[in-house]
C-alpha cells in the first residue's frame, strides 16, 4: 500500500494547520488503532490521515471526495476505497451514524481528538478559525459542545479513554465560567 503517499498528501493540505492539520490526523490514527482490534489498518490508515483534506462546512464530503481522487491517483486498492469514503463521510459526530469498523474508529478516535487538554487547546484555536468566533464566551460555548459530543462515543474502549479527558473539560469549564464572569 503506497502509505507514504498517503502521508505526503495529508502533510501537503493540512499545512500550517495547528487544530486540524498533520498533528490531529496521525494522533487520530494511533487513537484509532488503541480502540479495536478487528479492522483493514488500509483502510484505517487512509481514512484517519486523509479525514480533514478540507474543513469547510461541508469538510466530510469534501474531505471523501479529495480522498477518492487521491487514493485512486496512487493506486490504493480499489476494492478498499469506498470504505475509506464511508469512513471519512460518517466520522464527524453530528452526521450520519458510522457502520463499518474503521466509520467507527475515525469517528470515535477524532471526537476524543476534542477531548481533554488538546481538545481545549484545538477548541480555542478552531473557535476562531473554523467558526470565526470572536469572544470568550462563544469558545467557552464550543468547548462546552464537545464536552457533551462525548456522550456520542460508540465503543466502550473510546468511552472509557475519554472518562479522564471528560473529567478535565469539566474542571476547565467550570474555571472559565468562573473567571469569565468577573
Amino acid at each position: 500500500m503506497p502509505r507514504d503517499l498517503i502521508y505526503q498528501y495529508a502533510k501537503e493540505f493540512t499545512a500550517g494547520r495547528i487544530a486540524s492539520g498533520f498533528s490531529h490526523c496521525h494522533r487520530v490514527y494511533h487513537l484509532a488503532r488503541e480502540l479495536s482490534g478487528s479492522y483493514d489498518d488500509d483502510i484505517l490508515y487512509a481514512a484517519c490521515y486523509l479525514h480533514d483534506l478540507d474543513i469547510s462546512e461541508d469538510g466530510s464530503a469534501v474531505s471523501a471526495e479529495k480522498a477518492e481522487h487521491i487514493l485512486q491517483e496512487i493506486g490504493f486498492h480499489a476494492t478498499k476505497i469506498n470504505f475509506v469514503v464511508e469512513a471519512i463521510k460518517t466520522h464527524w459526530p453530528d452526521g450520519k451514524r458510522p457502520e463499518i469498523p474503521e466509520a467507527i474508529l475515525l469517528h470515535d478516535a477524532n471526537l476524543i481528538d476534542s477531548l481533554g487538554a488538546i481538545g481545549v487547546i484545538r477548541l480555542a484555536i478552531g473557535a476562531s478559525y473554523w467558526y470565526q468566533y470572536k469572544t470568550l464566551k462563544q469558545v467557552l460555548d464550543l468547548i462546552k459542545e464537545f464536552r457533551e459530543k462525548a456522550r456520542l462515543l460508540i465503543l466502550p474502549k473510546s468511552k472509557e479513554l475519554a472518562e479522564i479527558k471528560i473529567k478535565f473539560m469539566d474542571s476547565i469549564i467550570k474555571e472559565l465560567e468562573e473567571e469569565e464572569h468577573l
